[in-house]
């Protein structure tokens, strides 16, 4: 099952306060015949030009039969359900492969090293998204070796 992420209205906000910014770094530089500012809003604009895509990039969240898959843009990562360790509600501002609010869901795991490792995912229906997943998580921890019908193999 597929899940898309949330826009958190932090990050429009982010977007709007960039906008306006650029503009005013841009009206400034014009009218006062500054280089100093006209280089200031060019790296504004530059810094926007580069922060806007990932308004287009999809981030999706896909509960798959063996693993789950965090995709946002180029970003991809693949966790096999018998490596999650646990699945929590948490508040956190750090920076996470979406447009999302700061209200998250931590999904922690070993990566291929045998590390712990986490990542921060915003799904817009949360709720489900953790029931689904818990149920995937315990079935292959209860049975890690099974076929879908829960027959070890």
């Amino acid at each position: 099952m597929i899940f898309k992420a949330k826009i958190g209205t932090t990050f429009l906000a982010t977007v709007v306060l960039w906008s306006l910014l650029s503009i005013m770094f841009v009206i400034l530089s014009i009218s006062m015949s500054s280089i100093l500012l006209a280089i200031i809003a060019g790296l504004f604009l530059l810094a926007y030009l580069f922060f806007v895509p990932t308004l287009k990039t999809k981030t999706i969240y896909e509960i798959a039969d063996d693993f789950l898959l965090v995709k946002s843009g180029k970003y991809e990562l693949r966790i096999p359900y018998g490596s999650i360790q646990g699945v929590s509600h948490i508040k956190s501002m750090l920076m996470v492969p979406t447009t999302s609010s700061f209200v998250r869901i931590e999904v922690k795991y070993k990566n291929e090293k045998g590390a712990t490792d986490f990542v921060h995912i915003s799904p817009v229906e949360r709720n489900d998204f953790i029931r689904l997943l818990e149920s995937k998580v315990a079935a292959k921890s209860i049975c890690g070796d099974c076929d879908e019908d829960g027959v070890a193999s």
